[in-house]
């Protein structure tokens, strides 16, 4: 008898079988392993309702396939982006090789075409996820901070005012976080009712910083008790007693802060007292709205640095639609808008993400004077990725 398929969404009904699926497919079901309840609280406890943002392959009935696409809000310089996370890409390891997955990418591609998804991101094998429109792009900024370079920068006696105490499930103030995250340039926007388990994803410590019995700020530490993964304060002014009070607890004598570069307060000061400094890539990313996405990230890049004035007419051949560009930027001022004019340059939709948002593209060689504005500086933190 013919196995019957169907892709769709399940109720919450389903919710046991989809975790336990979701699991046994990463392995994840010895003691040593950590389940996606607990990897990633902020999506997967129940109250939360993962079955709603998981389109599943059904085979006979039961669940052999599954794929998130966890939808957010990111604000770029005050425009607002929607934001497609695919994660927990899985098969059941008895469905393997059925085309299970293409199947399950496939449906996920569609929706976001059109439903209004800006772009979308996700991590994995480049090859594999080129096929579903995705390249490698966005940029995070890794600065390295030592104890020497306290020692050397406030002196060898130096105590920090601030204090570092953890962020639990019983926070208090739950709303001034949000707040504080509010403040970057670029960042999406978190609910106070989950902003705990947003901070404490991914195996994540999360510890607010407080000066004169105040909040001032908070921080996301990785369980490698090197890595802050993320980094906020209220104003510029606490930033380097705050560093210190990050930096020297740390058992490996050393952090290591990743941030956008758009982020300059932070990037400007971390990059100037740290040890080294280093750009690595921020995800997979496709996008479905080049004209919006690229508009919001052209004003993210003049704060980055100053931009040369350039007109340049760009053709994308994109994964939802063709769209014709006008980039213009004049007095560091930059604006993208659809136009019939002539094209200057003829782009792929991978080529395009590449040449926007890659480190670097062959085709960037072609606009010269738009290439010193590139790449863009698409970045979200650890704890909003999926």
């Amino acid at each position: 008898m013919p196995e019957q398929i169907k892709v769709c969404r399940v109720g919450g009904d389903r919710y046991d079988e989809l975790m336990q699926t979701m699991d046994l497919s990463f392995g994840f079901v010895d003691e040593k392993s950590v389940p996606f309840i607990q990897l990633l609280p902020k999506l997967y406890k129940k109250e939360y309702a993962p079955w709603e943002n998981n389109i599943c392959v059904l085979e006979n009935g039961r669940i052999r396939a599954a794929i998130g696409i966890f939808y957010q809000q990111l604000s770029v310089c005050g425009d607002l982006l929607k934001v497609g996370g695919v994660g927990n890409v899985c098969v059941h390891p008895d469905a393997r090789g059925k085309g299970y997955m293409q199947k399950a990418l496939g449906a996920v591609a569609e929706e976001m075409k059109h439903n209004g998804t800006d772009f979308s991101f996700l991590d994995g094998h480049r090859q594999r996820y080129a096929y579903f429109g995705y390249e490698s792009g966005g940029t995070a900024a890794n600065v390295t901070v030592d104890a020497g370079n306290i020692r050397h920068v406030f002196g060898a006696c130096y105590k920090p005012e601030t204090q570092i105490v953890p962020i639990n499930e019983d926070e208090q103030e739950k709303e001034l976080l949000v707040r504080i995250n509010d403040l970057s340039p670029v960042h999406a926007l978190r609910s106070p009712g989950r902003i705990v388990d947003i901070l404490r994803s991914w195996n994540n410590n999360a510890y607010k910083l407080r000066r004169n019995g105040k909040t001032i700020g908070y921080f996301v530490l990785s369980r490698d008790d090197v890595s802050v993964t993320e980094f906020r304060v209220i104003a510029p002014e606490y930033i380097p007693d705050a560093v210190a009070a990050i930096v020297l607890p740390r058992s490996h004598m050393r952090a290591v802060f990743s941030m956008s570069v758009c982020d300059t307060d932070y990037y400007d000061y971390l990059s100037s007292i740290g040890s080294g400094v280093g750009t690595s890539g921020a995800f997979r990313v496709s996008i479905y709205q080049y004209e919006k996405t690229l508009s919001a990230f052209f004003k993210a890049k003049a704060l980055e640095t100053v931009l040369p004035d350039n007109r340049t007419v760009v053709l994308i051949h994109g994964f939802r639609a063709d769209e014709n560009l006008k980039i213009e930027i004049k007095d560091n001022v930059p604006s993208v808008a659809a136009c019939r004019d002539k094209p200057d340059l003829e782009l792929s939709h991978l080529d395009a993400a590449s040449f926007f948002f890659g480190f670097r593209s062959p085709m960037r060689r072609l606009a010269p004077g738009l290439c010193a504005a590139l790449p863009l500086p698409a970045f979200l933190p650890s704890p909003d990725h999926v």
